[in-house]
């Protein structure tokens, strides 16, 4: 499957680690990143200065991306305004979503927006290297069976 794998670029890498074990693990399991580049490779530390034109092309990539993958992931443990966007917009297009947020913060407050919804093919979990297969495997049986 084509995964698109959203996390926290510009808003801090905090959770970078995080982000390369549910790559790794997604690659393992055989699915493509369509995202690896920006996400993983961190595409922001190799281009830190972009004109508006590059922002604009950015968004135009990433809406065709997201229109054209099967799954939306994304690991949530930065607030970020970037994947806050790229969700709304998975959600829009009927994309199941499977949110990821670091057990190191399981107890600390966040958004509601992380497990509040009630759309219907969406998933929230907390996670780490013990169960990330787990719950990646929970949620593909669970929209893709």
């Amino acid at each position: 499957m084509k995964i698109y794998l959203a996390g926290s670029i510009a808003g801090g890498r905090d959770f970078e680690k995080g982000i390369k074990l549910i790559s790794d693990v997604l690659e393992k399991m055989g699915h493509i990143l369509m995202t690896k580049d920006n996400v993983v490779g961190n595409e922001f530390k190799k281009n830190p200065k972009r004109t508006l034109t590059d922002r604009r092309n950015v968004m135009k990539r990433d809406k065709k991306w997201i229109g054209e993958c099967d799954a939306f992931i994304a690991e949530v443990s930065t607030y970020s305004h970037g994947v806050g966007y790229e969700h709304a917009y998975a959600e829009s297009l009927e994309k199941p979503i499977l949110f990821l947020r670091s057990s190191k913060l399981n107890g600390v407050n966040y958004s509601a927006f992380l497990d509040g919804t009630e759309y219907k093919k969406f998933m929230f979990s907390f996670y780490d290297e013990r169960n990330i297969d787990e719950i990646l495997n929970k949620y593909f049986q669970k929209y893709f069976k």
